[in-house]
């Protein structure tokens, strides 16, 4: 029945989503409510979408509803009825156990003992980049001039990410082994080695969950590590952990939005004292400090929009008045 529209709104997804399994998750939706609506899909109404809902709510995990119901919503907009929608629930993110340091350590040092193991450990950690991304990196992506690698449809739309000097070490390294790839693939960074694909461009991303699960157990880490499970999240964690401004940890992650990085934040309450005794022990120091210093502190917490300019120049006044009549204060006004 409604077979030829959803053989069309297959092929609009695919020029709309590179990624297979974004497509497949969408077209699962829509191919789900057709054989529950019995109808052709153009004569639906709200209703139909809303009991739909009420049925997969109750049957399918929340995330699998959340994809579908993004699906069928796509579907709606594609045909121009989109003002056929309903409320979509919000996604359920399980957590995800991150390395120790002292993991992390381990696991990139036992990475290095095979070049496409440490290509692979640094582009998860250092560049936090996704699987399809990793088998898809082309030479002609990576800008050593300017340390830049540059990824085409990636899940954000082509985009672009900083180099971390290891990893460029790294992709060298790489190259000095691979194995010789056929013409027409020359340009793929990761090379197939084995099976009649051998020398062909990597055509699934299990390869780097093989490699990763490989270099974790030659570290002798006792626990199932994979890309999204656990480099991710180590990779963006211990980044913070680390007191690496979000901003940053947000850039190399490329998240949209800022929310979805500080998801990754674990800090607790053992943290939150360590940082009222840094700054206690900082005020202290900031009271034996010349004016001079700390007009000069002033002056940095105003760059960094710590302070605004009334709180700035009321600091600074009341220094000359406890210094007037040395002059060293002089520039700041």
């Amino acid at each position: 029945m409604n077979e030829d529209i959803l053989r069309k709104y297959k092929s609009y997804l695919r020029q709309e989503h590179g990624k297979e399994n974004t497509i497949k998750a969408y077209y699962d939706g829509i191919k789900h409510y057709s054989k529950y609506v019995k109808k052709p899909l153009n004569e639906t109404t709200i209703k139909d979408l809303r009991k739909w809902k009420e049925r997969i709510v109750k049957t399918y995990e929340q995330n699998t509803v959340r994809i579908w119901l993004f699906g069928v919503t796509k579907f709606y907009k594609w045909i121009g009825k989109k003002r056929i929608k309903v409320s979509i629930p919000a996604q359920v993110r399980a957590y995800r156990k991150p390395f120790s340091v002292e993991e992390k350590n381990r696991f990139l040092e036992t990475a290095k003992e095979d070049p496409l193991d440490n290509l692979v450990a640094l582009g998860l950690y250092d560049e936090i980049l996704r699987p399809s991304e990793l088998i898809s990196i082309r030479l002609s992506d990576i800008d050593f001039d300017n340390h830049m690698l540059y990824l085409r449809d990636s899940k954000i739309g082509n985009t672009s990410v900083p180099m971390s000097p290891r990893f460029e070490q790294a992709v060298i390294d790489y190259l000095k082994v691979r194995d010789k790839p056929k013409d027409k693939f020359k340009d793929y960074l990761i090379i197939n080695t084995m099976g009649k694909n051998k020398g062909g461009k990597i055509l699934s991303t299990s390869i780097i969950r093989r490699v990763t699960k490989r270099t974790a157990l030659r570290t002798g880490i006792n626990r199932t590590v994979t890309p999204y499970k656990t480099i991710k999240p180590s990779a963006i964690t211990l980044r913070l952990n680390d007191k690496v401004n979000p901003r940053t940890v947000q850039r190399i992650a490329r998240h949209r939005d800022i929310k979805t990085t500080l998801i990754y934040d674990h800090s607790d309450d053992k943290d939150a004292l360590e940082y009222l005794r840094t700054q206690e022990h900082q005020f202290n120091d900031y009271s034996k400090l010349p004016n001079k210093a700390k007009a000069q502190i002033l002056l940095e917490k105003l760059f960094n929009g710590e302070i605004d300019n009334s709180t700035f120049n009321a600091g600074i006044e009341l220094l000359r008045q406890d210094n007037n009549h040395d002059g060293v204060l002089d520039g700041y006004a």
